[in-house]
């Protein structure tokens, strides 16, 4: 939203002009609309670099502060710590091995 400068109020559903029902799950559904509108919200994160250290090895790492917490990417901290990342799709568990 924040690339093409288009305010939230400014997105719609065809119905809310041509009373078309479109698209039909909004229509019938103004929970899942507003929660749509919702997710294209832009947050008050912001994007930072800090430093990690494991062990006296340092790396500098993207991080999201929200609140005064850094959230940092599972993949990128498990590199520092030498492992990996592996998704298992059947069980849906994210391992670092």
């Amino acid at each position: 939203m924040k690339k093409y400068n288009i305010p939230i109020e400014n997105v719609i559903r065809h119905y809310d002009v041509t009373h078309k029902n479109c698209p039909t799950h909004f229509v019938s559904n103004n929970v899942a609309w507003n929660n749509f509108k919702n997710s294209l919200k832009e947050n008050d994160y912001m994007k930072v670099k800090r430093v990690v250290e494991v062990n006296g090895v340092r790396k500098e790492l993207e991080a999201i502060n929200d609140n005064g917490k850094n959230y940092y990417s599972i993949a990128e901290l498990a590199e520092v710590l030498g492992k990996k990342v592996v998704y298992d799709v059947n069980t849906k568990i994210t391992k670092i091995i």
